[in-house]
């Protein structure tokens, strides 16, 4: 009996040991990471994960809605931000294009008729009429130093040289569609061909639609019309711009030969390039010029830039401020909408800005039945190259060097002329960099229960 109460005290005592001995571990882990083990499950998920967890922890607006307006301004990185940014998700979420283009009229049901037929009876009365109050004519100012368009600009009116066609869409709200063409007459086979005198009714006509009851979009170099929304796109849509310095924009313009900036529906003039037939034939002339350059010799160089600045002044004057205020071209007005309506991106910071732009688009579209395959696509590495145009100044292949002079190195005229175009662009310009200072706030963590509030940007992972 003193050998079974031995051995049952042995077995109490090593029990006991090893109990102490496992509590001792988990003590002592628990001291060296200063934390309890169930907070493993509380970590912020690293900022690389753009899951919906994390983008709650985050400052971001709930105001805006799931559809898309992209104010594609020219020269801004425009095809790297198309092809990382608005191809993804416009595919992903299958928003519905807007179709409208710089010269787009959009009306209600029937209003299309209505302009035509005005402009049948009265085209003696629309010559020269360069009224923003009131419908244009087809065709553009020959303050362009052009006769009339090349036809590829959509205009509220007719070309009479061309097949009938009206550039001009009408928005039925009632259900939500947009009907939109060019409009033209259909061609079935059991029809007698004949021809039509002016455009009767929307009944007789051929239309292609887009129904916007979820998602539509517009993302073309076109002005922002703020009349769209709530109307053709809802209230409060996402509009993204990217920004850069306004005098490399605008050289950049001329290296490459932007033709029209932003303006009133009928209104955007396209020039014509000057001493060419057509854009690669201009840029053919500036790379040659910038060869040139490259030898300390800036003769043809500004020789080029000057007469691009008298030929497409309407395109590089103040282009910022065209795109943000087309009506009045105000920069009053064009702060305005910058300050209402922009998730401001900066071209010098591309990485950064498109991080930003997903998470928004992300949190933005979370209840949108596509939102795994948003998330999937806009996060895709294959997209997240930062370069995807090849330069057009190598687009010869020569691969001689050219110069990119900058303004201080052009004559004292072309420098005044230049900052001329650029004044209120620059006001636009300091204003999105405030903003994207400011905006960079909505990408930090919220405070915490016990008012700790994370000091790094989350949104940076450099």
């Amino acid at each position: 009996n003193k050998m079974a109460l031995l051995r049952a005290r042995i077995q109490v005592f090593i029990g006991i040991f090893i109990s102490l001995a496992a509590y001792s571990i988990i003590f002592h882990y628990s001291i060296i990471f200063d934390a309890p083990i169930e907070s493993v499950e509380n970590e912020v998920p690293p900022p690389e994960v753009y899951d919906h967890h994390y983008l709650e922890q985050l400052q971001l607006p709930n105001s805006y809605q799931c559809a898309l307006v992209w104010l594609r301004l020219p020269k801004t990185a425009s095809t790297t931000v198309i092809r990382r940014f608005v191809s993804p998700l416009v595919g992903a979420a299958s928003l519905s294009h807007a179709e409208i283009g710089p010269n787009t009229c959009v009306t209600h049901v029937g209003g299309c008729t209505d302009l035509w037929q005005g402009w049948e009876t009265n085209q003696s009365e629309w010559a020269g009429i360069d009224d923003h109050s009131i419908a244009p004519p087809y065709g553009v100012s020959s303050y362009d130093k052009t006769d009339r368009s090349d036809g590829n600009n959509q205009r509220c009116f007719p070309d009479k040289g061309a097949k009938t066609k009206l550039y001009c869409w009408e928005f039925d709200s009632n259900h939500s569609t947009l009907f939109y063409g060019p409009h033209h007459y259909a061609r079935r086979k059991h029809r007698k061909k004949k021809k039509r005198k002016g455009l009767q009714s929307t009944e007789n006509t051929t239309f292609m639609t887009a129904k916007f009851d979820l998602y539509p979009s517009l993302h073309t170099h076109v002005a922002i019309d703020t009349s769209l929304f709530g109307w053709v796109l809802p209230q409060t849509p996402m509009v993204f711009s990217t920004f850069r310095d306004p005098v490399d924009r605008l050289l950049s313009s001329f290296h490459y030969g932007i033709q029209f900036g932003g303006g009133p529906p009928g209104l955007v003039r396209k020039c014509k390039l000057p001493g060419v037939q057509d854009l690669d034939d201009w840029q053919s002339r500036v790379i040659s010029a910038r060869e040139i350059a490259a030898l300390k010799d800036l003769t043809l160089y500004q020789q080029a830039l000057r007469e691009y600045l008298d030929y497409c002044k309407n395109a590089v004057d103040n282009a910022y401020v065209q795109f943000l205020d087309p009506k009045t071209k105000d920069v009053d007005v064009a702060l305005t909408h910058l300050n209402k309506y922009v998730i401001v991106g900066m071209q010098t910071d591309l990485d950064e800005s498109m991080e930003r732009w997903t998470k928004v688009a992300m949190w933005t579209c979370r209840y949108h039945p596509k939102a795994a395959m948003i998330g999937k696509a806009l996060t895709d590495p294959a997209n997240h190259d930062t370069h995807f145009r090849e330069s057009t100044s190598l687009a010869d292949g020569t691969g001689n060097e050219l110069a990119s002079p900058t303004i201080d190195e052009l004559d004292l005229d072309l420098q005044e002329l230049i900052r001329t175009l650029t004044a209120g662009d620059q006001l636009i310009f300091q204003r999105a960099e405030e903003l994207f200072q400011e905006q960079g706030n909505w990408f930090k963590l919220k405070q915490s229960g016990d008012n700790h509030t994370a000091e790094s940007d989350v949104s940076s992972n450099k």
